[in-house]
């Protein structure tokens, strides 16, 4: 039985990600939303098709085109933040999908087929540098991304270059209400 990668299918998994044990609500969210935002876009002009196979998307030329009529051109954070969860949730797709492990027939173990090299390739760890600066009246602000876990990179936008230890611990326990016991 051949196996399912249209991005047709690879939306309805996403609807399934709130159901996943080890991701919390929040980040199931907007992983389905980041790439659900990607996925409706339109390539070239042109609104891709829900057949297409999504191993044969490229995320960089997706979020090029989400943003191409943007008033102001997206923080490299962002960029960073919509690839992240666009790959996190490609991978967790592939998964999804190999995970009917085959029986070998000269070996009683079960082997789970390798990512494609290409997705691997993008998966890995890239650094983010750039740090979305601007100027907010009197107060310098930044954008920080902040990795979570590894396909998970949080984004505080508008945060003030001149931050005290008492403005950061007041986010840190605004952050403590959202985390799961």
């Amino acid at each position: 039985m051949k196996k399912d990668y249209s991005i047709g299918e690879f939306k309805e998994f996403l609807d399934t990600l709130r159901d996943n044990e080890d991701l919390n609500f929040s980040t199931a969210r907007n992983i389905k939303n980041s790439t659900t935002l990607l996925l409706n876009s339109y390539v070239d002009g042109v609104l891709v098709d829900e057949n297409f196979d999504v191993r044969e998307l490229d995320v960089d030329h997706l979020i090029a085109d989400h943003f191409r009529n943007a008033d102001m051109p997206p923080s490299g954070a962002t960029v960073q933040a919509y690839k992240s969860r666009y790959l996190s949730a490609v991978e967790r797709f592939l998964n999804y999908k190999n995970s009917e492990k085959k029986m070998s027939d000269d070996e009683n173990t079960f082997r789970e087929p390798p990512l494609p090299s290409r997705i691997r390739r993008s998966l890995a760890s890239k650094p983010v540098t750039v740090l979305n600066s601007e100027v907010r009246g009197d107060v310098e602000t930044i954008d920080i991304p902040i990795p979570i876990r590894p396909g998970v990179i949080l984004t505080l936008p508008s945060v003030p270059t001149d931050l005290t230890n008492e403005e950061a611990e007041r986010i840190a326990s605004i952050l403590k209400v959202y985390a799961r016991p």
